[in-house]
Protein backbone atom coordinates (compact mmCIF):
# COMPACT_ATOMS: atom_id res chain seq x y z
CA UNK A 1 0.00 0.00 0.00
CA UNK A 2 1.52 3.67 -0.69
CA UNK A 3 2.01 5.99 1.87
CA UNK A 4 -0.36 8.46 0.38
CA UNK A 5 -3.46 7.06 -1.57
CA UNK A 6 -3.87 7.56 -5.16
CA UNK A 7 -5.36 11.50 -6.76
CA UNK A 8 -7.76 10.09 -8.86
CA UNK A 9 -10.47 9.05 -7.08
CA UNK A 10 -11.65 5.36 -7.74
CA UNK A 11 -9.37 3.41 -9.39
CA UNK A 12 -10.73 2.89 -12.96
CA UNK A 13 -13.42 0.38 -13.64
CA UNK A 14 -14.20 0.29 -9.77
CA UNK A 15 -16.47 3.24 -9.26
CA UNK A 16 -18.97 1.35 -11.88
CA UNK A 17 -18.90 -1.83 -9.97
CA UNK A 18 -19.02 0.51 -6.50
CA UNK A 19 -21.90 2.43 -7.29
CA UNK A 20 -24.15 -0.08 -9.10
CA UNK A 21 -27.78 -0.44 -8.45
CA UNK A 22 -27.44 -4.19 -6.79
CA UNK A 23 -24.20 -2.74 -4.55
CA UNK A 24 -25.99 0.01 -2.80
CA UNK A 25 -27.67 -0.03 0.50
CA UNK A 26 -30.81 2.73 0.46
CA UNK A 27 -32.20 1.80 4.27
CA UNK A 28 -30.76 -0.13 7.15
CA UNK A 29 -31.47 -0.24 10.80
CA UNK A 30 -27.90 1.27 11.54
CA UNK A 31 -27.30 3.68 8.68
CA UNK A 32 -29.19 5.80 7.06
CA UNK A 33 -28.23 5.66 2.67
CA UNK A 34 -27.77 5.34 0.26
CA UNK A 35 -24.23 3.97 0.24
CA UNK A 36 -22.07 1.41 -1.23
CA UNK A 37 -21.94 -1.63 0.93
CA UNK A 38 -18.54 -2.77 0.60
CA UNK A 39 -16.47 0.80 0.57
CA UNK A 40 -15.38 2.65 3.47
CA UNK A 41 -13.51 5.62 3.79
CA UNK A 42 -10.64 5.81 6.06
CA UNK A 43 -8.77 9.31 6.62
CA UNK A 44 -6.01 8.93 8.15
CA UNK A 45 -3.69 11.49 10.87
CA UNK A 46 -1.30 13.63 9.14
CA UNK A 47 1.11 11.70 11.89
CA UNK A 48 -0.15 7.88 10.56
CA UNK A 49 2.64 5.85 9.09
CA UNK A 50 2.37 3.65 6.31
CA UNK A 51 2.98 0.51 8.75
CA UNK A 52 -0.37 1.77 10.61
CA UNK A 53 -2.15 2.35 7.70
CA UNK A 54 -1.24 -0.70 6.23
CA UNK A 55 -2.24 -2.45 9.40
CA UNK A 56 -5.76 -0.85 9.71
CA UNK A 57 -6.17 -1.79 5.97
CA UNK A 58 -5.56 -5.25 6.82
CA UNK A 59 -7.48 -5.40 10.08
CA UNK A 60 -10.74 -5.08 7.49
CA UNK A 61 -9.72 -7.22 5.38
CA UNK A 62 -9.71 -4.22 2.86
CA UNK A 63 -8.38 -3.27 -0.52
CA UNK A 64 -7.32 0.27 -1.35
CA UNK A 65 -8.85 1.38 -4.92
CA UNK A 66 -8.52 4.49 -4.45
CA UNK A 67 -8.31 8.04 -2.58
CA UNK A 68 -7.32 11.52 -2.57
CA UNK A 69 -4.44 13.52 -0.82
CA UNK A 70 -6.88 15.20 0.75
CA UNK A 71 -4.53 16.61 3.60
CA UNK A 72 -1.07 15.06 4.45
CA UNK A 73 -2.72 12.20 6.09
CA UNK A 74 -4.74 11.03 3.06
CA UNK A 75 -8.54 9.88 2.51
CA UNK A 76 -8.32 6.03 1.64
CA UNK A 77 -11.07 4.31 -0.63
CA UNK A 78 -11.31 1.00 0.96
CA UNK A 79 -13.41 -2.14 -0.47
CA UNK A 80 -14.26 -5.05 1.66
CA UNK A 81 -15.88 -8.37 0.95
CA UNK A 82 -19.71 -8.60 1.85
CA UNK A 83 -22.28 -11.09 1.93
CA UNK A 84 -25.07 -8.80 0.36
CA UNK A 85 -26.28 -7.17 3.38
CA UNK A 86 -24.20 -3.99 5.22
CA UNK A 87 -23.38 -5.68 7.99
CA UNK A 88 -19.11 -6.53 7.44
CA UNK A 89 -19.27 -2.47 6.35
CA UNK A 90 -20.90 -1.81 9.59
CA UNK A 91 -17.94 -4.07 11.24
CA UNK A 92 -15.60 -2.51 9.35
CA UNK A 93 -16.56 0.89 10.69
Amino acid sequence: MPALPPITGLLPGIAAEVYAAGNIVWEDSVMTGPYPRDLVWIWFRDSATQRQRQEAIDAINGIVVGGYRYRPGGVYYVRIKHDGTATPLHNAI
